[in-house]
């Protein structure tokens, strides 16, 4: 179960990296 957890929140870093870099990119 904590591993899972742990996996979400790495997802959920990935995504915001993401968002963030498109951002920056506009």
């Amino acid at each position: 179960m904590n591993k899972k957890k742990i996996c979400h929140k790495k997802k959920k870093i990935r995504k915001e990296k993401v968002s963030s870099v498109s951002q920056t990119r506009k």
